[in-house]
């Protein structure tokens, strides 16, 4: 991701094929995810996978984001639709990196009493 908060993903699909919309649909949940937090994301992919089995009918989506000196952030979420399955995993990744970066201050800041 750049400093501008647009999302470069790297998007691949185990026996799925995504249309450009779908496409332009992931890119907006992760801009709106990880937007202010993009100078600290290194790089981003997506993995969407389609069970084989009995539960035919869940959708995986798998995020795992490359974060600069702060490690890997692996998140997934199975939804019966794509959309939801996205959108999940979108939320629960935000939260996963805010919590891996910490509320970090600049040194010499202080926070202001309640």
């Amino acid at each position: 991701m750049s400093k501008e908060g647009v999302v470069c993903a790297e998007m691949c699909g185990h026996g799925v094929r995504l249309s450009p919309v779908a496409r332009a649909h992931v890119r907006r949940r992760l801009r709106f995810a990880l937007g202010r937090l993009a100078p600290r994301v290194r790089r981003v992919r997506v993995v969407f996978a389609q069970p084989a089995g009995r539960r035919r009918a869940v959708r995986e989506c798998r995020m795992i984001v490359d974060l600069l000196r702060a490690g890997r952030v692996v998140i997934g979420h199975r939804a019966g639709r794509w959309g939801a399955a996205v959108a999940g995993a979108a939320g629960r990744l935000a939260a996963a990196v805010r919590r891996r970066l910490g509320r970090r201050r600049p040194p010499g800041t202080r926070r202001k009493g309640v």
